[in-house]
């Protein structure tokens, strides 16, 4: 053994080398430290949600552009989320409530839109 070397006995047979681990430790930190990181063409990609609100009979409703769907928002109020439950069983939403918000399949988008205009929406 050359110095600095220290093999450790586990009691059961198996040895355990620290010296070669640790070199290799070493030359495995060495090596990512050498390498250089990959250039970005963008600095801070933001993300922008296509977003549309609307006022029906008072209440706001969102309704924004999700890559899953579209996701209907409405501050809680349980009169006018009976006509959200409404909207959702026709139009085959679901409650996500994680987010507090419905999502409907993308391709529903046109008569969600028509069932919000039908019940007095106006859009913002």
């Amino acid at each position: 053994m050359f110095s600095g070397q220290v093999v450790i006995d586990n009691g059961i047979g198996q040895r355990h080398d620290q010296a070669f681990e640790s070199l290799t430790q070493q030359k495995a930190i060495a090596h990512a430290e050498s390498q250089a990181l990959p250039e970005t063409t963008e600095r801070n990609p933001v993300v922008r949600l296509e977003k549309e609100c609307y006022r029906v009979s008072g209440h706001y409703v969102e309704l924004r552009k999700l890559p899953l769907g579209i996701a209907l928002w409405s501050p809680y109020d349980p009169v006018f989320n009976e006509q959200i439950k409404e909207w959702a069983r026709r139009l085959g939403g679901k409650y996500k409530a994680g987010y507090r918000n419905w999502v409907f399949n993308s391709t529903v988008k046109p008569f969600l839109v028509n069932a919000i205009k039908a019940a007095g929406g106006v859009e913002m």
